[in-house]
């Protein structure tokens, strides 16, 4: 397998081959990790200079002999990798260069989500300390935690995980009771239980959404802090799963949080909430998945209509990106991504366990990939609200 990625980020995902506008067949690459395999043909993608050159050294990164013995045992613990990429500023190629980055765009962070997918890089633990706390606080946070926090984030030092989740609150989040104290100069005593949370065994950082006030709407009283992991009052306890990757329990008794380390206003913080998911709506941790396992999908009919819709959805989710560099971030766009690429990497998975009858790690981890960042019918009713009245008009 080594030397397949070897191969692959060598000779085969490497910007302007076989494209006259530079572009890139991630496709290629793909298909050298199996001979015969199914997705062949890709759109090229139009990168500018910059995309190009970060694109080579994604390709430097993963084809390097020591890195790529670090990614044979990445599953079990992906930090030294990324520790690596932050060394290169390649975590978080977006953020301003003061707190690590370099000052790109969407664009480079899919390339580099895309890179990651395609080599075997673990993502959830980069996702959940750059793509979603990281961001949250880079949008919302104030300038000592965005100090405090980010530089390290980028570095490969600093991880977190995310408590939104609850045993009976599901993708509301909403209807959260975990819930704070005031004890003392705005700072907030907070207790509760959060559910599902991946890699919270590597955190330095939760990043906990909690109810701080009861009046007027569920919407109210919400807020959310950078909750440091190695308080004494915080328990985490595996839970048991079908999937490969565990999942968490985790208690908070007491836990005390400063107003320093709120993110968003106190009892304000619904819109940080509900748009935060939307930064690692990217589409590309489930295109990557969608890729792998078609590519060991036997040819058939059903086959090559995944394969169109593969390369619809890079296509959509490469131009989302796009225009968040033109013209911002849109929760209705990142819900419809988030959509198209989890639908197809499930259908993919069951398509694989229907040919060949395994109950591989593909199959277990099919049903949650339609949950987890929103749940299918959630994202459905976002899409359906952004669209404009004509367009219901239509259908009506």
């Amino acid at each position: 397998m080594i030397q397949a990625r070897r191969f692959l980020f060598r000779d085969g995902f490497h910007p302007g081959e076989g494209t006259k506008s530079g572009g890139v067949n991630c496709a290629v690459a793909l298909a050298v990790c199996k001979a015969g395999g199914r997705v062949k043909n890709s759109i090229s993608l139009a990168l500018d200079d910059r995309q190009k050159s970060f694109l080579a050294e994604l390709c430097d990164f993963f084809g390097d002999s020591e890195n790529l013995e670090l990614l044979a045992r990445a599953d079990a613990d992906p930090r030294e990798l990324y520790r690596r990429m932050g060394d290169l500023r390649l975590l978080a190629p977006d953020w301003p260069e003061r707190y690590g980055g370099r000052g790109y765009g969407q664009v480079e962070v899919c390339l580099l989500l895309e890179a990651m997918g395609l080599a075997g890089c673990p993502d959830t633990l980069y996702v959940t300390s750059v793509q979603v706390a990281g961001n949250v606080v880079l949008h919302h946070g104030s300038d000592a935690l965005k100090e405090e926090f980010l530089p390290g984030a980028a570095a490969g030092e600093r991880f977190a995980s995310v408590l939104f989740s609850e045993f009976a609150t599901g993708s509301d989040l909403a209807a959260i009771s975990t819930h704070g104290a005031a004890f003392a100069r705005g700072d907030w005593l907070v207790s509760g239980t959060k559910a599902w949370s991946a890699r919270t065994p590597f955190a330095t950082d939760l990043l906990c959404a909690f109810r701080t006030g009861d009046e007027g709407s569920r919407y109210e009283g919400l807020s959310l802090a950078l909750v440091p992991a190695a308080d004494p009052g915080v328990q985490i306890t595996a839970l048991s799963t079908l999937g490969d990757e565990a999942f968490h329990e985790i208690r908070l008794d007491d836990v005390p949080v400063c107003a320093d380390r709120l993110v968003g206003p106190p009892g304000g913080a619904w819109p940080v909430l509900s748009g935060s998911i939307s930064f690692e709506r990217t589409g590309f941790d489930y295109l990557t998945r969608a890729a792998r396992w078609l590519n060991l999908c036997a040819d058939s009919a059903e086959a090559r209509c995944l394969e169109e819709r593969y390369q619809a959805a890079r296509f959509f989710a490469y131009r989302t990106a796009e225009r968040v560099d033109r013209n911002g971030r849109d929760d209705g766009e990142a819900a419809l991504v988030k959509l198209l690429c989890s639908e197809l990497a499930q259908d993919c998975a069951y398509l694989f366990a229907n040919q060949t009858g395994s109950l591989d790690s593909a199959v277990r981890e099919a049903p949650g990939l339609t949950i987890s960042a929103g749940a299918s019918e959630v994202l459905i009713d976002l899409v359906a609200s952004a669209l404009p009245d004509s367009a219901l008009s239509e259908v009506r």
